[in-house]
């Protein structure tokens, strides 16, 4: 089940972005190696984990577990691409529009049993960050990744590079920034890679509200 966590529902899932930090640390810190400053024991969090920051999380049945995650954060404010990647993004520089968010840690669990529950759930954190954007008027997502999950973004969003590819010698890796456009067309591509396509994904126990002032699109 995906549950979106916004600033006004936030105390309701203490518990669950407690599990989220936890691990995000597992696999952030300790199986990918990333160095965090702000990072504690057994506990990645960050600057970008804001009062303002839109969690996507995918919980299992039981909502005790964390099997997957995403944060937005809206580029009117710091993001990973302004503050860490800003000389990366050489084509056209970091955005900051209040109708482009930032994605970020987007992270599935390493106690996932099969590879086909990582994409499943992967596709899952698709749905949901494109539904929360569609709804709030949102058109572009900027994001910063390896060539995996960027050519995965590809065959189902049009990209657009903010950056040429560059080699990290921390992850022994390639990186690129980019933006990928939110529509119909796209929801509905990524859709197609679920297990069952018209199954609703997203679940609130508040309405879906953010603290940024957001444009509406024209009914």
């Amino acid at each position: 089940m995906i549950e979106i966590v916004t600033p006004q529902n936030h105390q309701l899932y203490r518990d669950q972005l407690d599990l989220m930090h936890r691990m995000r640390y597992r696999v952030v810190i300790e199986k990918w190696g990333w160095e965090v400053p702000t990072a504690r024991p057994g506990y990645d969090i960050d600057p970008f984990d804001a009062e303002h920051t839109v969690y996507i999380l995918h919980l299992n049945d039981e909502r005790n577990e964390v099997q997957g995650c995403c944060r937005l954060n809206p580029t009117t404010k710091p993001t990973m691409l302004s503050e860490l990647y800003a000389e990366e993004c050489d084509l056209s520089g970091p955005p900051q529009d209040p109708r482009i968010w930032e994605s970020s840690r987007f992270v599935i669990s390493d106690t996932l049993q099969s590879k086909e529950e990582y994409l499943e759930i992967m596709w899952r954190l698709g749905v949901g960050i494109n539904e929360y954007c569609l709804k709030f008027g949102i058109d572009q997502i900027a994001w910063y990744t390896s060539p995996p999950f960027y050519n995965a973004i590809c065959s189902v969003m049009q990209v657009t590079p903010l950056g040429r590819p560059l080699y990290n010698n921390a992850d022994d890796d390639f990186y690129t920034p980019a933006l990928s456009n939110v529509d119909e067309e796209s929801l509905q591509k990524i859709r197609q890679n679920l297990h069952d396509p018209e199954m609703e994904l997203c679940f609130v126990t508040t309405p879906l509200l953010s603290s940024v002032d957001l444009p509406r699109r024209a009914a």
